[in-house]
C-alpha cells in the first residue's frame, strides 16, 4: 500500500519513512544553521558602518583652515611667539604639540619646548598658545610658557 505522506503509519502504531521518500531527513539543514551566516553578516556590516562613520566624524575638516598647511602655519606662529619668551631662543626644540579646536575661529596649541636657561642648562617647559583665524592666516592672541 502506497501513501503520499512522508511517514506512513504502521500496524503496530510506530511510524517509519517510506522507501521512496523525495528527500532524506538527514540531508535537510536545520533552519538555525542556515540563518547564522546572515546574522553574522548583518552584525559585521552594522559594526563596520559605525566604525566608518566614527572615523569620518573624527577626521572631517571643520569650517576653518584645518588642512595640514593651515596647521603648520598655526604651529609656526605659536613657536615664534614662544621663542620670543626664551633666554636662548636658538636652542629651542619643540615636542608633544597638539592642536585643540575651540569653535570655528579659535585654536589652542599645547606642547613642550626644551631650551637653555640663563646658566646654560637644558630645561623643558610646557606652553599653551591661543590663536585666532583671520582672513590672511593666524594671529596669536596669548602665549603662556611654564617651567
Amino acid at each position: 500500500m502506497r501513501h503520499n505522506a512522508y511517514v506512513t503509519p504502521h500496524v503496530s502504531g510506530r511510524h517509519e519513512a517510506p522507501a521512496e521518500a523525495p528527500f532524506k531527513l538527514e540531508q535537510m539543514a536545520p533552519r538555525r544553521r542556515r540563518i547564522w551566516p546572515l546574522v553574522t553578516l548583518a552584525v559585521l556590516l552594522t559594526l563596520g558602518g559605525g566604525s566608518v562613520a566614527a572615523v569620518y566624524a573624527l577626521t572631517r575638516p571643520s569650517e576653518t583652515d584645518t588642512t595640514e598647511a593651515g596647521y603648520i602655519e598655526l604651529v609656526g606662529a605659536c613657536r615664534t611667539e614662544v621663542t620670543r619668551q626664551l633666554k636662548a631662543p636658538a636652542t629651542a626644540r619643540f615636542s608633544n604639540e597638539r592642536a585643540v579646536e575651540l569653535g570655528d575661529r579659535f585654536h589652542y596649541i599645547d606642547g613642550s619646548v626644551d631650551a637653555q636657561n640663563s646658566f646654560g642648562a637644558l630645561v623643558r617647559s610646557s606652553y599653551r598658545c591661543k590663536a585666532e583665524t583671520s582672513g590672511d592666516g593666524w594671529s596669536v592672541i596669548r602665549v603662556d610658557v611654564a617651567g
